[in-house]
């Protein structure tokens, strides 16, 4: 993170690692997309930040809290001065993956290894009984076939960080 050129960069990539994001995802992220619960906890809405979303935005997988044992002070200020429909300043891929591939210990990583890398260890974690096997679908966004809620009770869930808390992938993020 610190070898990240700008400071909405670092946000970009704390926030891909922690959620199991691609760069994509997270750069159609905008101010409404995130809730601030606390220091140390945000909620991260993807209704339409993923390829899957934008058809059917009101899954469970589409919502997740990003927590931590420490104050997350650097993305909590970031996002605070984003308008609801204003997205992180990001450099295009193109400059994204040349800071990757010039960077010393960055040059095997691509815009979906953060996601391989997550997931791999996500599914480390969970081998070891350390989280739930079903966290590591929901934080890749991917379709969680035994437990997912229907989009209805989705869409009518007035308090997202409840619901958010309630599918537990704080449990998760908070290893990673």
């Amino acid at each position: 993170l610190r070898k990240a050129p700008t400071t909405h960069t670092r946000v970009a990539i704390f926030i891909m690692w922690k959620t199991a994001s691609r760069w994509d995802e997270v750069t159609r992220l905008t101010g409404s997309s995130f809730t601030v619960i606390n220091k140390k906890e945000v909620l991260i809405q993807w209704m339409q930040g993923t390829k899957t979303s934008r058809n059917d935005p009101f899954q469970a997988r589409f919502l997740t809290i990003i927590s931590d044992s420490r104050p997350m002070t650097e993305l909590i200020t970031t996002i605070r001065r984003l308008a609801p429909n204003q997205t992180l300043r990001l450099p295009s891929t193109g400059l994204m993956r040349r800071f990757l591939r010039r960077t010393e210990g960055l040059q095997n990583l691509t815009m979906h290894s953060f996601k391989r890398a997550v997931i791999a260890e996500l599914i480390r974690l969970a081998a070891a009984g350390k989280i739930e096997p079903r966290l590591v679908q929901l934080l890749a966004k991917h379709k969680d076939a035994l437990h997912e809620f229907p989009s209805t009770t989705i869409r009518y869930a007035a308090d997202k960080v409840a619901l958010a808390k309630m599918l537990g992938t704080q449990r998760a993020t908070r290893l990673l």
